[in-house]
This record gives C-alpha cells, sequence and structure tokens, in this order.
C-alpha cells in the first residue's frame, strides 16, 4: 500500500502561493488557502487509489529561450528524483506536481494558475 510523502519544495511552493494570494487580496487569501488545502486533501484518497489517474506532467513548451532553459532545468531536477512517473492534477485555480514510485505518492509542489512554472526550491537548512 502506497502512502503521502512531501518533498522538501512542497511547502516552500504552498509559501508562494499564501504570498501570492495576501497580495492579491489580504481579505480573502485565507479562504482561498482553506479551499486549496481542501481541495488537496480531498485529492489524496483519489491519488491513493488511482496513482495515475491524471496526466503525465510535460512542462510548458514556450519560444523563449529564458523559459525553455528553466523548464529543462526544472525536467533533469524532477529525473534525479527517480520517480516511476510525475503527474500533474489540475485544480480550479492550482495545479499540483505530485511523483509516483511503489511505495509511496510524492507531493513535489503546488502552483497558481498564473505562475510559470512550479517552484522547486529546496530551502536551506
Amino acid at each position: 500500500m502506497r502512502k503521502i510523502d512531501f518533498a522538501l519544495t512542497y511547502v516552500p511552493s504552498l509559501d508562494e502561493i499564501a504570498e501570492f494570494l495576501l497580495d492579491q487580496d489580504p481579505v480573502s487569501a485565507p479562504d482561498r488557502m482553506l479551499a486549496l488545502e481542501t481541495e488537496i486533501e480531498e485529492f489524496k484518497p483519489l491519488v491513493l487509489d488511482r496513482p495515475h489517474l491524471v496526466k503525465a506532467y510535460e512542462p510548458p513548451s514556450s519560444r523563449k529561450k529564458e523559459i525553455r532553459e528553466k523548464n529543462q532545468k526544472q525536467k533533469e531536477l524532477l529525473d534525479q528524483l527517480n520517480f516511476d512517473s510525475v503527474r500533474e492534477n489540475v485544480m480550479e485555480h492550482h495545479s499540483l506536481l505530485y511523483g509516483v514510485s511503489e511505495t509511496k505518492i510524492t507531493f513535489i509542489a503546488v502552483k497558481h494558475h498564473r505562475q510559470a512554472h512550479y517552484s522547486l526550491t529546496v530551502p536551506e537548512v
């Protein structure tokens, strides 16, 4: 039976979304963050039951060299994590990036649809 795990990049990605929501509208930010957390909680039993439920992740294509380079860097980082597959669950206003392995589902990062990329920054200890 698989379990849910969290990559070191997961919490910082949630922090970025919280900052974004606060900057956008401080009054509604807490409710919108709670809605995101609820969506993620509701997804957990689904992904444990059917880990390949959603599409495989493909970084967005771009004509801009800077974005292509960032996508390539992101792909290399994800390849180093050695998942059987990396999936993207597209929700109402956010997307969740997660890895699938034989023993666990690892939530890697979350992004708002207005963000171009997932933040895969590992916090410094």
